[in-house]
């Protein structure tokens, strides 16, 4: 999201830590399905986030600022406290996993009641901000449901702010060797540089709400890409052969003010355009063999007319991924936009 803002000229994303500051008006537009067919509520300006006090809910501010304390408090000092009163060392190989079920919390915190839920009751409090205490009867904002929360630029702002408590948490661990990173080149039309575009596609809709005997698509248009490929010059200084993982990221190379964001600093932009395990020796992977991206699912009516459905074999059984036309950010700018390609090679199957 920070690519794209900086790819339109904007700044990036300020997180919302400070929960007495007065945030912007939203109006989604939407219709809840999952809600009777309410409007989603709208958020006038110039709100403070309050305690809500309906439908059984009872979440505070106050404990939301006490769970924040207690999860940076547990991260400086590189422990947590289970529910039993015992010390758990945030590790290096699981303490982000420990710190991300704290923050969420899902049933693998190591101690809900002391650490509470700060994620998902904050957006819980932010969707309804403008009704906290249920007497004008309003539905929720569209931040209180998973299907729509990203479309309120809040959202956005709430994330920076959780991602800073892994930011934190990751600023104790020891770095990546820099041998361990390669020089990617891009190959394209024109090496290194890739052109971005959008494409039109159909979307069938006779299968929704109305079953209708004849095809009823909606044309919508999405981001797509030229093909392209990436060499990785590698050395193995060793005469045996050796497995490595390959990790490759994308990162812009300016900021907001055209100024060359240093690597620490450009981790938080990287996008992950793919990973994988090869037999360390240069490098060439196509962008379409990408482990992040999924293919295209079964459509319905494909599955009517007999075809089989996807295997656990298959890459796309899951469903999983961007849309390989996704892979690549849309560049909004008609100058172009410069990124840098890193790759981050582990060793052997387990990482390390």
């Amino acid at each position: 999201y920070d690519c794209e803002r900086l790819g339109l000229g904007l700044q990036r994303v300020i997180p919302y830590h400070n929960f007495d500051e007065k945030i912007g008006g939203y109006a989604s537009h939407l219709v809840s399905f999952i809600n009777d067919s309410k409007m989603f509520a709208s958020r006038p300006a110039g709100l403070i986030l309050q305690d809500v006090n309906r439908g059984g809910q009872l979440i505070t501010v106050e404990e939301l600022e006490r769970w924040k304390d207690r999860i940076i408090q547990a991260v400086h000092l590189g422990m947590v406290i289970d529910e039993s009163g015992k010390l758990v060392p945030l590790a290096i190989q699981t303490g982000i996993d420990v710190l991300g079920a704290m923050v969420e919390a899902s049933y693998s915190s190591l101690n809900s009641t002391y650490y509470g839920n700060f994620h998902n009751d904050l957006h819980n409090l932010l969707s309804l901000i403008h009704d906290p205490d249920g007497r004008f009867k309003q539905s929720i904002g569209v931040l209180g449901t998973t299907a729509t929360a990203v479309r309120d630029p809040m959202f956005f702002r709430l994330h920076r702010a959780v991602d800073n408590m892994f930011v934190e948490y990751k600023l104790t661990l020891p770095s990546y060797q820099k041998d361990r990173i390669e020089n990617v080149e891009v190959k394209a039309t024109v090496s290194n540089v890739l052109n971005t575009f959008m494409t039109d596609a159909y979307l069938e809709l006779k299968h929704g709400i109305l079953e209708l005997n004849g095809p009823v698509k909606v044309k919508y248009q999405h981001i797509d890409h030229e093909p392209f490929s990436y060499d990785i010059i590698c050395q193995n200084s060793t005469q045996g052969s050796k497995t490595a993982t390959v990790r490759i990221f994308l990162a812009p190379v300016y900021d907001e003010l055209g100024h060359e964001i240093p690597i620490n600093e450009q981790r938080r932009f990287f996008i992950e355009l793919d990973k994988f395990q090869v037999l360390l020796n240069n490098i060439t992977r196509d962008s379409k063999e990408s482990a992040v991206t999924a293919e295209g699912s079964t459509s319905y009516d494909e599955l009517i007319n007999g075809a089989e459905s996807s295997t656990e074999e298959d890459h796309s059984y899951c469903a999983c991924g961007w849309p390989e036309y996704a892979l690549v950010q849309a560049e909004v700018e008609r100058h172009g936009f410069c990124f840098v390609c890193y790759a981050h090679r582990f060793r052997g199957r387990s990482g390390e």
